[in-house]
């Protein structure tokens, strides 16, 4: 059964080379298979700038009391395991993670190969809100902020993916108990 990752990495400065990463996110999902959330902040490499303190609203002091960026890249390595990893930019998120993927697919690339439309910070709000409920289209809607239409478009492309199942007007999380 093949399994997807969704990976969104949030950096604390703007070097290219080295991202000093605060905070992984990810996905797993496949056809008939639960949904697996990983979202962890952590202590970067180095103290996140200035100008990013003011863009992303977090302090140093306050990423203090997070594990270490090391112990959660490792955690998250292993979330990772040998599923397809989708992703915006490849080469920012192998250097802040410091590894090689063999088998991406550009969040481009899956929109072309599936017919499906842009899968977004949208889709993981409200893949981790049904993770421990059922949704309706309005659900949707309020958790990604977004208009009806694309509300609609969201949670499809989500049935698309195997990380929920539609019932009649309501969106029910995959194998759930």
């Amino acid at each position: 059964m093949d399994k997807y990752v969704y990976i969104e990495l949030e950096a604390g400065d703007t070097d290219v080379e080295s991202p000093a990463v605060i905070r992984f996110k990810g996905v797993k999902f496949g056809r008939h298979t639960e949904i697996t959330i990983f979202d962890k902040k952590c202590k970067p490499l180095r103290p996140v700038s200035l100008l990013a303190e003011k863009l992303l609203g977090v302090k140093n002091r306050e990423l203090e009391k997070y594990p270490p960026q090391e112990s959660v890249t490792k955690e998250f390595l292993s979330f990772i395991d040998n599923a397809h990893i989708i992703l915006s930019d490849q080469n920012f998120c192998e250097r802040a993670i410091g590894v090689k993927f063999n088998d991406v697919r550009t969040l481009a690339d899956v929109r072309r190969s599936n017919g499906t439309r842009y899968f977004d910070e949208r889709h993981f709000a409200v893949a981790e809100a049904a993770s421990d409920k059922d949704l309706t289209v309005a659900d949707v809607q309020r958790i990604s902020e977004c208009s009806f239409g694309d509300a609609c478009d969201i949670a499809d492309d989500l049935v698309f993916f195997g990380m929920l199942e539609k019932v009649g007007k309501v969106y029910k999380t995959k194998n759930k108990s």
